[in-house]
């Protein structure tokens, strides 16, 4: 390999560095972007996360009271 040919092989490799670092730069960014599109997302599904388990318990309770009815009735209704 000539000096002449190492050299443009090394100019080569600086360009290819300097187009790596563009792109590099320019994903970081998209990321970043990305990032701060998504973050109220996140944010939202935590508070629906709480929801939902709050309406869990509300169900569990509801279908506990709903059992303690039905007896109650059943109780009354043999009573007669």
């Amino acid at each position: 390999m000539t000096s002449d040919e190492m050299g443009k092989s090394i100019q080569q490799l600086h360009d290819n560095q300097i187009v790596h670092g563009y792109r590099l730069g320019r994903t970081e960014s998209n990321l970043d972007r990305l990032e701060a599109d998504v973050h109220p997302f996140v944010a939202q599904l935590d508070r629906w996360e709480v929801v939902v388990e709050k309406l869990a318990h509300g169900s569990i309770e509801l279908q506990s009271a709903m059992r303690g009815m039905v007896q109650t009735v059943e109780g009354l209704s043999a009573n007669r």
